[in-house]
């Protein structure tokens, strides 16, 4: 099973992956940030054809992500990916190639006004504060979460990230007996 917790920057994915992994046996937290990086440095010494700056436009970190993660679940039951994705095409891409291949995969998309998730953000970031890149993608991203391709909506607002966890163990607890009367 891959389970995506999307939402934008700052709004609490990793902390409830990790927690989400405590609580899911055989499970891991798959972060795809670290090969967008490692491409974007590349892209500094080889020059792409394609110019962006969020390297989820690179169809090289898409289809190298989707492999890894595929390894991964070679090893575990469950990968958890949190990424922040705001372009639904690209995120259709990654939950189509393992739906395709019989493999469950589940999208959780965190949200919070963005003047929540700019609060978040200051206290992540301390002294030096958020980027203006990240301002910008994050309000970019508080804005696309609200579209229905992005749904199951987790408000975190008013809720720590723990609950949030629970609430998605909750969730796919519902769903694989769901899919276990199905199969039955």
């Amino acid at each position: 099973m891959v389970i995506f917790v999307n939402g934008s920057f700052g709004i609490g994915k990793t902390t409830v992956a990790r927690l989400l992994s405590e609580r899911l046996d055989h499970s891991v937290v798959f972060d795809l940030e670290p090969v967008g990086v490692a491409l974007s440095h590349l892209a500094l010494l080889v020059p792409l054809k394609q110019r962006t700056d969020d390297f989820q436009d690179l169809v090289s970190w898409r289809r190298i992500s989707i492999r890894a993660m595929g390894i991964a679940l070679r090893f575990r039951k469950t990968v958890i990916v949190p990424m922040t994705f705001s372009n639904a095409a690209y995120h259709r891409e990654f939950l189509s190639y393992f739906r395709a291949r019989g493999v469950p995969a589940l999208h959780f998309c965190l949200t919070a006004p963005h003047r929540v998730v700019l609060g978040r953000l200051r206290a992540r970031e301390g002294h030096r504060g958020p980027t203006q890149w990240q301002l910008r993608r994050s309000a970019e991203c508080c804005d696309a979460h609200s579209a229905a391709e992005f749904a199951e909506h987790l408000a975190t607002a008013d809720h720590s990230a723990l609950d949030t966890a629970d609430q998605i163990v909750e969730r796919i607890h519902r769903f694989e007996e769901a899919h276990a009367a199905r199969v039955a």
